[in-house]
């Protein structure tokens, strides 16, 4: 076979597979994600510079999800996510608190005191149609653990720290062991200012060292936890009232 002949062959083969792909891909629409681009559906998402989200029927089985895990004990958070390259015309501080709120229109049935919110930069993918722009976290929230952004406070109803420790501290505490072992935990412990200064900076790390003893003993590593006090010097809240008192005698769980 001669050159003139192969390159007609070879011409051939290149037009059968062209037309093929073409006919099974684009009229029949049955090619891979991979050979459209197409975006995977994701139960919330936001077109670029908007904060109104777009719910995909996916989103009924999340919302269900959320609701189920919400008791008198915790709080919703919503965290939305924007890119540093968006423009923002929401009025807010940033895109990401403006789209956080106005999720929170999608769940009429949960009080506005169980809502948290943060607006958070992310750098995002922003070459699709619409981007999947907003987290959720369920948040301990009780008289006696707050969870933070950083961590958790963790009230105590008495001054002494010989008190037996809630049953809600413990579980919250199994929590951050599971969730976050080979991390350093700072453990600050606070105090009222009952008594004099080094008698609440003694009684404040005697709070901190119990919550890093039960740390330890439900698995971490005792050199990964680190015990401080503050004593009386960071209030809270008024110390001239018994509830106020009762607020500024607290540990705080700091997670690096």
């Amino acid at each position: 076979m001669n050159a003139r002949a192969y390159l007609v062959l070879f011409l051939f083969v290149v037009w059968s597979v062209g037309s093929g792909w073409y006919y099974v891909c684009n009229i029949k629409e049955v090619c891979s994600n991979d050979s459209k681009g197409k975006q995977s559906e994701v139960p919330l998402a936001f077109a670029l510079n908007n904060f109104e989200p777009v719910a995909a029927s996916s989103f009924d089985n999340l919302k269900a999800d959320l609701l189920s895990t919400l008791d008198s004990s915790n709080v919703l958070k919503i965290v939305g996510l924007y890119s540093p390259s968006e423009q923002n015309a929401s009025g807010f501080d940033n895109l990401g608190i403006a789209r956080a709120i106005n999720v929170r229109n999608l769940f009429p049935e949960i009080d506005d005191s169980r809502f948290v919110f943060e607006g958070r930069e992310q750098g995002m993918d922003t070459s699709h149609k619409l981007m999947d722009a907003v987290e959720f976290e369920v948040l301990i929230k009780n008289a006696f653990v707050q969870e933070t952004n950083f961590g958790a406070v963790i009230y105590f109803v008495s001054s002494s720290n010989n008190g037996e420790i809630n049953s809600a501290v413990l579980s919250y505490l199994d929590k951050v062991v599971q969730e976050n072992k080979g991390q350093i935990i700072d453990v600050v412990g606070h105090s009222d200012n009952a008594g004099s200064e080094a008698e609440n900076f003694t009684l404040a790390l005697g709070s901190a060292n119990t919550i890093k003893d039960i740390l330890v003993s439900k698995g971490m590593d005792a050199f990964n936890v680190n015990a401080t006090s503050k004593g009386e010097t960071e209030p809270i809240a008024d110390n001239n009232t018994e509830e106020g008192r009762a607020q500024n005698r607290r540990v705080e769980i700091l997670i690096n």
